[in-house]
């Protein structure tokens, strides 16, 4: 996992600006979703790949033929494999946050 820092400021209404660079790197364009999760102190941005906006949706066709092995996978097998990558990158995404702030603990 590589981990890069920058510093912004919030507009006044709300707004951050993300690096261009970043936005090129995680293939993020206008008006794409993007979703927030607070954590006590700390904001997790997290990009909405394109199988979370399909499963939304209830829409799997989409994005079957891009499973390659699993494009004759029927769709409730593959909602219930989505579901079990999604606890995984949960669970993923809780280490990194105990990580997180067990590094950045602060001293009263």
């Amino acid at each position: 996992m590589t981990e890069e820092t920058v510093s912004t400021k919030i507009s006044s209404n709300g707004q951050i600006i993300i690096p261009k660079k970043w936005l090129e790197e995680l293939g993020l364009n206008d008006n794409d979703l993007i979703e927030l999760t607070k954590i006590n102190d700390t904001i997790i941005i997290k990009t909405k790949r394109l199988s979370e906006k399909a499963e939304n949706k209830g829409d799997f066709s989409t994005i079957l033929p891009l499973f390659g092995i699993l494009k004759d996978v029927s769709s409730s097998d593959a909602q219930k494999l989505l579901k079990e990558l999604r606890m995984e990158e949960e669970k993923r995404l809780e280490r990194f946050t105990r990580e997180f702030n067990n590094r950045h603990q602060r001293v009263d």
